[in-house]
C-alpha cells in the first residue's frame, strides 16, 4: 500500500497558497503519494478564481477530493463535462481522478452529518492508500475529527496566512489585546486533542511566542521561514506566466487588493474604493482588482449600508476594470504599483515581484478587529506592515491623490519605492533560502 501524505484545506485559498511550495519541495524530494482534501465545497468551487494556484496543486496532488464528489448529482458534472467535448490534457486528467474516486466510493453508504463527505473520502483514502502526514491550516474546530480517522497519521499544522514580525506589536498594544488573548485562547482549546509535539509551521521566529500564548502545550511551534518569499518559488509563479522583464517607465495600471469589510467599515472601503477608480478615470489608468480571499463580494453592516465593489463598477464603465483570476503574486507580476486598502500580508508577495505597494488605510478608525491590529509608536497608531517599511502609507483620498500626481511626474518614484520595500523585505524574510529544507526535517 503506498504511503501519503493527506493535504486538508478548510476556508480560504489563502491556506492553499501558504502550502504549494511546501507541496513542491515534498514532490521533488519525498515519494509520498500527495493527496489534497476540500473540506468545504465553497472553497473547491472558487477554483477558477486562483488558475494558477489550482495549476499547481493539480500537478503535485495523484488525487483532489471535494464534497460534491459524494453526492449522487454529481454523475450530472460528469456528463456535462463530456459533452462540452473540450478534452484538453487537463480536463483528460481531472476526469481519470473524478472517475477514480467515484469508483471507490460508490459502494460506501453516506453517514448522515454536517460532514457526510468526509465518510466517503476518509474511507477511499484508507482503502487505497498508508496515510503517514495529515497536513492542514485552520486546524481547530472540527478538524480535530481526522485524529479519529486517522489515528496513525502524524499533524502538520500551519496558519493561513504568512505573518511578519509581530512581538513589537503585542508589547505596544492597548488593553484590547488582554481580551483578545483569552478568546484565542477558547478558539485554539480543540488543539489539546492533537497528539503530543504536533508541528505547527510559523513564519518568523519572532511569532512562536505569540503562538505559544494561544496553543495548548501539547503544540510544537516550528518557525520555518516564509514559504512563498523564496526565489525557487518565484521562478516558478514566472514561469506560468505572461510575464514580462520589461521595465516600469510610467503609472499605466494598478492592481487593488481589497481588504476584509469588517476591518475597514461599508462606508470607508466604498468611498476609498471609489477614489482609486477615479483616479483611474482622471489619468487613463488600467484596474485589476482581487477580493480579499476571505471576504464578501457584497456585505451589508450592522446599519444596512451595503458593499458591492460589483455595483461600484457599473458607475465606472469607461475605466478599464478587470477581476484577476490568480493568486496575488502571479497577478502583481505586470502591474505597476499595487493598493492595498488594509493592512495584509499580500504586500509580500508584491514585493517579492518587484511591485511597489501602498496600504491606503487610515489606522485608529474606532473597528475593534482593526484597533487589535494596530499599535501606537511616539504618540501615532501604526501597523506592522507600516513599521517595517513593507508599505508605502497613505491615509486620506487627498493624499492617494497627490502620490499619483507624483508619481505620474516622476515614475522613477515607484522604482525607488520598489527597492525600498523590497531591502525592508530582506531584513525580515527569516531563514531565507533554507525553509523547505526546514520544513521537511518534519517528514521521514
Amino acid at each position: 500500500m503506498k504511503k501519503a501524505i493527506v493535504f486538508i484545506f478548510n476556508n480560504s485559498w489563502g491556506e492553499i497558497d501558504f502550502i504549494l511550495p511546501i507541496m513542491r519541495d515534498i514532490s521533488v524530494k519525498k515519494t509520498y503519494t500527495l493527496i489534497t482534501i476540500f473540506d468545504k465545497q465553497h472553497l473547491y468551487d472558487a477554483r477558477d478564481g486562483y488558475r494558477d494556484s489550482f495549476y499547481f496543486l493539480e500537478k503535485y496532488s495523484s488525487h483532489i477530493f471535494f464534497p460534491k464528489m459524494f453526492r449522487g448529482d454529481f454523475k450530472h458534472d460528469i456528463i456535462v463535462a463530456f459533452n462540452s467535448l473540450n478534452f484538453s490534457l487537463m480536463t483528460i486528467k481531472n476526469l481519470t481522478k473524478l472517475f477514480f474516486n467515484l469508483f471507490f466510493s460508490a459502494n460506501f453508504s453516506l453517514i448522515s452529518s454536517h460532514n457526510q463527505h468526509r465518510n466517503g473520502i476518509v474511507k477511499t483514502i484508507k482503502k487505497l492508500f498508508q496515510t503517514k502526514y495529515i497536513i492542514c491550516s485552520d486546524p481547530w474546530g472540527d478538524f480535530v475529527d481526522f485524529i479519529d480517522y486517522f489515528p496513525e497519521a502524524k499533524f502538520i499544522l500551519y496558519p493561513h496566512a504568512l505573518k511578519p514580525p509581530s512581538k513589537l506589536m503585542i508589547q505596544t498594544q492597548n488593553r484590547l489585546i488582554e481580551n483578545n488573548e483569552k478568546k484565542q485562547k477558547e478558539k485554539f482549546s480543540p488543539m489539546s486533542k492533537y497528539p503530543l509535539g504536533t508541528v505547527f509551521f510559523s513564519s518568523h521566529k519572532e511569532n512562536v511566542e505569540i503562538w505559544k500564548s494561544y496553543c495548548p502545550k501539547n503544540i510544537n511551534i516550528v518557525p520555518i521561514g516564509y514559504s512563498r518569499l523564496q526565489d525557487v518559488w518565484v521562478d516558478e509563479i514566472k514561469r506560468i506566466s505572461n510575464y514580462s522583464k520589461n521595465k516600469r517607465k510610467s503609472l499605466k495600471n494598478i492592481l487593488l487588493l481589497n481588504a476584509k469589510e469588517w476591518y475597514v467599515g461599508v462606508n470607508e472601503l466604498t468611498k476609498k474604493v471609489r477614489s482609486i477608480f477615479d483616479i483611474a478615470r482622471k489619468y487613463s489608468l488600467s484596474v485589476y482588482y482581487k477580493p480579499h480571499p476571505r471576504s464578501n463580494v457584497i456585505l451589508n453592516d450592522s446599519e444596512g449600508n451595503v458593499f458591492s465593489i460589483h455595483d461600484i463598477i457599473i458607475d465606472y464603465n469607461d475605466v478599464n476594470i478587470i477581476e484577476v483570476n490568480d493568486s496575488v503574486m502571479t497577478s502583481a507580476l505586470n502591474v505597476d504599483l499595487a493598493v492595498l486598502t488594509y493592512r495584509s500580508s499580500s504586500a509580500l508577495d508584491c514585493i517579492m515581484v518587484g511591485t511597489p505597494v501602498i496600504e491606503y488605510f487610515r489606522y485608529n478608525n474606532g473597528i475593534f478587529d482593526s484597533m487589535l491590529r494596530e499599535f501606537e509608536i511616539d504618540g501615532k497608531k501604526t501597523g506592522i506592515y507600516r513599521y517595517y517599511g513593507l508599505v508605502y502609507p497613505i491615509d486620506e483620498e487627498d493624499d492617494f491623490q497627490r502620490f499619483i500626481a507624483e508619481v505620474n511626474d516622476n515614475p522613477h518614484k515607484l522604482e525607488e519605492i520598489s527597492k525600498a520595500q523590497r531591502v525592508a523585505l530582506d531584513k525580515i524574510n527569516y531563514n531565507y533560502g533554507k525553509v523547505f529544507d526546514t520544513a521537511l526535517q518534519y517528514i521521514d
